[in-house]
């Protein structure tokens, strides 16, 4: 009896404390410190310090250190005076001539709300996933007359471009160094729906018409990394049958979801055709996003203008739509580019070892004035050699 009393005790006591913690999440702690506990290696809850700013000083003040890091993770378009980029920007705040894309139907929508995270932490709305799946549910048709709107008259609404910044504690970084965290933005639940929808309407128009270079995998629909290896050991078994020596290099970019070029995506995206109501709900998904983020009663927002929205569904697609031009760049004979994701993977063969050193260079070359053009950077510390 004292056995089972003392079970029950144990059993009802972890039930109380469950509510305790369940209580206690907000907005501004919306995983609570038993995540933080769980997810950080040094079990250190996440303490905000000093960070180095863009001029080089340290910052003093909880609110001052908060604006250096979202400026530094969220960047605003400064503009420059390259007459190509000039006339790119000018140009992205055109609409195409094409043809609207079709409407969404009710199987899309429903199939964008049920692809909802329920274990996802909420936007600045608050609302669950689970919440707005039950919403949807009351009136289906009410929500695909909302997104049918906004599809018609390009229009993303201004409060689903609002995000909650989260950071995380990266190891083996020192903590004034910015880049030791990582933003985590959270959005609302309805406009992930829509993006989410976008999205898939981009994906179709970009695959059905052949726009996506094949050497393209992660990100892609049945393009995935195993894929990635049987294309670079063809590439080596070939030049083996030849009898030439091979190299890869393994090329990383720095922060490249964060260094997106927006008017550079709404370019490319006019240069394949992209309908035009479809182009339009990217140019407005674009425009006007701002982030948030709160440390104690301290609370900062701030817009920005570069990068893939991180944690939208569509962040992907506009990296994949910047980097497609780096595949279809002409190198020497014998010499291939692939991409995974964010990485990209440069093979050359030849006779000699000093040749395909040769060929590397000339390569590095040709995708250091691509990176030039694309507005992003080749990191030289995760770059790597296989010979």
């Amino acid at each position: 009896m004292t056995e089972a009393l003392y079970t029950w005790s144990l059993n009802q006591a972890k039930r109380n404390h469950w509510a305790e913690v369940c209580e206690k999440v907000t907005l501004e702690e919306p995983f609570g410190t038993h995540f933080e506990v769980a997810k950080n290696p040094d079990r250190r809850h996440f303490q905000l310090s000093s960070t180095l700013k863009e001029d080089g000083h340290i910052t003093l003040t909880a609110e001052d250190t908060i604006h250096a890091l979202l400026e530094f993770h969220f960047p605003t378009d400064k503009g420059d005076s390259d007459p190509v980029h000039a006339s790119i920007r000018q140009s992205s705040k055109l609409s195409p001539s094409t043809q609207d894309d079709s409407l969404f139907s009710q199987a899309e929508v429903e199939e964008a709300f049920k692809g909802l995270n329920n274990k996802k932490a909420p936007g600045p709305d608050g609302f669950h996933a689970s919440i707005i799946k039950e919403v949807y549910n009351t009136n289906p048709r009410y929500f695909l007359s909302l997104f049918n709107s906004c599809l018609k008259t390009g229009h993303f609404p201004s409060r689903w471009k609002r995000a909650h910044v989260v950071m995380f504690h990266k190891q083996n970084k020192k903590d004034t160094d910015p880049s030791s965290l990582r933003p985590i933005c959270l959005l609302d639940f309805l406009g992930k729906a829509l993006d989410k929808l976008i999205t898939h309407k981009l994906f179709h128009h970009l695959l059905s018409n052949n726009l996506l270079h094949n050497h393209q995998y992660g990100f892609t629909p049945g393009r995935s990394a195993t894929e990635a290896i049987l294309q670079l050991k063809s590439w080596i078994h070939s030049a083996r049958a030849q009898e030439k020596h091979s190299a890869i290099v393994s090329l990383d970019i720095k922060s490249a979801f964060s260094r997106v070029c927006w008017p550079l995506v709404l370019h490319k995206l006019k240069s394949f055709d992209c309908p035009r109501n479809l182009f339009n709900m990217v140019s407005s998904f674009l425009s006007g996003r701002q982030v948030s983020m709160d440390y104690g009663s301290i609370s900062v927002t701030r817009p920005y203008s570069i990068g893939c929205p991180q944690g939208s569904n569509s962040g992907p697609l506009l990296w994949l739509i910047i980097a497609n031009d780096a595949l279809h760049l002409r190198f020497e004979e014998d010499t291939n580019i692939l991409a995974y994701a964010d990485d990209f993977y440069l093979f050359a063969a030849a006779t000699g070892k000093h040749i395909v050193k040769e060929k590397i260079h000339q390569a590095l070359d040709i995708l250091e004035t691509w990176s030039k053009s694309a507005k992003v950077l080749f990191s030289t510390k995760f770059c790597t050699l296989i010979i």
